[in-house]
């Protein structure tokens, strides 16, 4: 899959990049979760391999996507989305974005992007996690503000050469002093950057004493300890 160029970590993507054609899960009929699938499937159907989720649900008042299930994303996958906000229904068990093959042993997703494409972040809200990612080589997830899930925000799992990057994460609900990131012990090469945080423990947790990191910042080591509260959203 080509990649799509990343020219700053703001989000912004190159002008060709942007032309390029994509399904927009506003195409489709269906609830927010059935809309976004369908996309999926077309772009692998159809080759584009890209998948657009605006900035606002046409069918929903506030503009939220409220999706009943985790999004799965598959190999040689760009999911872009375009400043949204993504929100897991209220009482749904479950994480907002997945690979594929996560839970499929002896099957790996490669090559796979979730970006946010604009200049304000999309936001992740809600559910078990945001990013739950296992079984997977070749990823990048960028430009996320995530708040407001159960356990640990993103976890990483037997992957290899993935990386996290340009991410604003508020302190979960029900576990405040979970790592916000956590990347399993069974993980390789795994790049982690420029990430921020209102976190009560740490921010990372890296079980694999392998990630390269770099940028990791707590917004509460820098107020004397003091529990920051979130802007609204």
């Amino acid at each position: 899959m080509k990649r799509i160029l990343m020219v700053s970590i703001m989000g912004v993507v190159s002008t060709a990049a942007q032309a390029m054609v994509a399904r927009s899960a506003a195409e489709f009929q269906g609830s927010a979760s059935e809309r976004i699938e369908k996309a999926i499937s077309a772009a692998v159907a159809d080759g584009v391999r890209h998948v657009r989720i605006p900035e606002n649900d046409p069918l929903s008042e506030d503009g939220v996507w409220r999706i009943d299930r985790a999004i799965t994303v598959p190999s040689d996958i760009s999911l872009l989305l375009e400043s949204c906000t993504i929100e897991l229904k209220a009482g749904v068990e479950d994480d907002i974005i997945r690979n594929a093959s996560f839970d499929k042993a002896g099957s790996v997703d490669k090559a796979f992007e979730v970006l946010g494409v604009k200049f304000k972040k999309s936001v992740l809200r809600g559910g078990l996690r945001a990013i739950n990612v296992r079984n997977a080589e070749d990823f990048i997830i960028s430009n996320l503000e995530i708040h407001n899930t159960r356990l640990n925000p993103i976890a990483v799992d037997k992957t290899k050469n993935g990386k996290l990057s340009n991410m604003l994460i508020g302190t979960c609900d029900s576990n405040a002093l979970s790592p916000c990131i956590l990347v399993h012990k069974d993980n390789d090469s795994a790049q982690i950057e420029f990430i921020s945080a209102y976190a009560k423990g740490d921010v990372l947790k890296d079980e694999s004493n392998g990630a390269k990191t770099r940028g990791i910042l707590n917004f509460n080591d820098r107020i004397d300890g003091e529990d920051v509260v979130m802007p609204p959203l």
